[in-house]
């Protein structure tokens, strides 16, 4: 808990204390994106423990349905990881670190990742395929309607349609033209939320 008030003190603090210079306001946007970075990376460690904890113990070792999920989740989890990797190496290797700030903040690298020609770039394609797949493959070992929702939510893939009726494309309604910055941040929040579900259906399966 003492974690999260400092990091809180200091996420207000950074968001108060905003500069007229533009390069300044980057520095804050990227230092405000950090912390939380920092928070979901000490809460997904926290969970990885508890998460380990529970499949060691004596009622989990024989529970294929639970190392099912466990292991799918590891995959999922390090695809996950591998495309985080990918989006920050592309400005690292593009930029010098003098130039890292305001170069992050630019959405050209998102664009650039999962898309191409007014379409999915391979790696767009890739990362539907990946939820997609992981979401049913989990799907196919819970029978809480409830769960199922959360589940629906946290990886949802589907496609949108727009006040007229156009239809908006998934990843084009959630990561085309967004700063990379923030969208580094929102796929660590999704390994937050699916480690989560995990510690759910642990601990669900530990009350029965």
């Amino acid at each position: 808990m003492k974690f999260f008030k400092i990091s809180l003190l200091l996420l207000i603090f950074c968001a108060c204390n905003t500069n007229k210079e533009e390069s300044s306001k980057y520095s804050n946007d990227f230092y405000i994106y950090q912390l939380l970075d920092e928070e979901i990376s000490y809460t997904n460690n926290i969970l990885k423990n508890q998460i380990e904890n529970k499949l060691n113990q004596g009622n989990s070792l024989n529970n294929k349905g639970l190392k099912t999920y466990d292991k799918l989740t590891k995959e999922y989890l390090n695809y996950l990881e591998k495309t985080i990797s990918e989006l920050e190496n592309s400005v690292k290797s593009a930029v010098s670190q003098e130039k890292y700030f305001d170069e992050i903040n630019k959405s050209s690298y998102v664009n650039n990742y999962f898309f191409s020609n007014n379409d999915y770039s391979q790696k767009g394609s890739e990362f539907i395929s990946k939820t997609t797949k992981y979401r049913n493959q989990i799907s196919l070992l819970i029978k809480d309607e409830n769960f199922l929702k959360k589940l629906e939510v946290t990886l949802g893939t589907e496609n949108f349609f727009d006040q007229n009726g156009n239809l908006i494309k998934h990843l084009n309604a959630m990561y085309l033209d967004q700063p990379l910055r923030g969208i580094l941040t929102r796929l660590k929040y999704k390994q937050k939320n699916v480690l989560e579900l995990e510690y759910e259906f642990l601990n669900n399966l530990a009350s029965k």
